[in-house]
C-alpha cells in the first residue's frame, strides 16, 4: 500500500490498486469531477500547435505540418 497525495485537494490518501480504488490519481469522485471541469472549461491546456479552424484544406495543411 503506497500513500499518495491527491493532485486536485493535496488531501493524502492509501492506494493500493486502482480496482480498490477507482478515482485514482485523485482521493475521490468529487475531486475526479473538479479536474474533468477544469478540462472542460479550458483551464487546462496541452502544447502544441493551434488546431485549423475548419474546412478540408486547413486539415490537409495541419496534416502535413504535423508529419502525418
Amino acid at each position: 500500500m503506497s500513500v499518495l497525495v491527491c493532485s486536485q485537494c493535496k488531501r493524502r490518501f492509501s492506494f493500493t490498486n486502482t480496482q480498490e480504488h477507482p478515482h485514482f490519481p485523485f482521493c475521490s469522485r468529487t475531486c475526479r469531477l473538479i479536474d474533468l471541469g477544469e478540462w472542460l472549461n479550458e483551464s487546462y491546456t496541452v502544447a502544441g500547435a493551434p488546431l485549423p479552424d475548419g474546412g478540408d484544406e486547413d486539415w490537409a495543411r495541419f496534416e502535413e505540418q504535423m508529419g502525418d
